[in-house]
């Protein structure tokens, strides 16, 4: 039996390097939460399913000849008249993911005003980055905060080609062609 050599990936010790390993405390109306240091995968689904639509809802907006927006949204409310609930279902199905089926319905309880929920969403946002691309960035890339690369030797091999266009130095010193040397 040979003996098998694996490479080593520990995401939980990634992860203990992370600022807040233990979450983020969250504390609203006296009551204290705690939300996933990460954000987790799943608070997409909602947003992505077929019953929201969301790309669907996009498509409309942008190919609508409404100069409106407001016109534009109109049509879309009256073409989807259940786009309101299904929307609002998605967002409460994002913030149980947040929150956790226990803590959700006693976040719920506190009954957050719409200015409450903007105000959390944004902080959210700012929390756990502002865009996708930060979010689904590689942790050691610059843009997601990670070291960048830096040279791992400063010796070079006989075998390294030339960059392009450089021309060779002469091995003995020679004068040049056309000097007086």
């Amino acid at each position: 039996m040979s003996d098998l050599i694996y490479a080593d990936f520990d995401m939980d010790a990634a992860r203990r390097e992370e600022e807040c390993p233990d979450g983020i405390r969250l504390v609203y109306k006296g009551e204290e939460f705690i939300l996933p240091a990460e954000l987790p995968i799943d608070i997409f689904d909602a947003l992505l399913s077929d019953d929201l639509d969301l790309t669907g809802i996009f498509t409309e907006l942008l190919n609508s000849e409404d100069e409106d927006v407001m016109k534009a949204v109109l049509k879309l409310l009256i073409d989807r008249p259940s786009l309101p609930k299904v929307l609002l279902d998605a967002i409460h199905a994002c913030f149980r993911s947040l929150f956790g089926d226990e803590d959700y319905p006693r976040f719920r309880r506190l009954r957050p005003s719409i200015k409450d929920v903007v105000r959390l969403a944004r902080g959210l946002f700012e929390r756990y980055g502002t865009s996708l691309g930060e979010a689904f960035a590689s942790p050691d890339s610059p843009e997601a905060g990670g070291a960048t690369s830096s040279q791992t030797s400063s010796s070079t091999t006989e075998s390294t080609p030339a960059p392009s266009g450089d021309v060779d130095e002469p091995a003995v010193d020679e004068p040049a062609p056309g000097s007086s040397e």
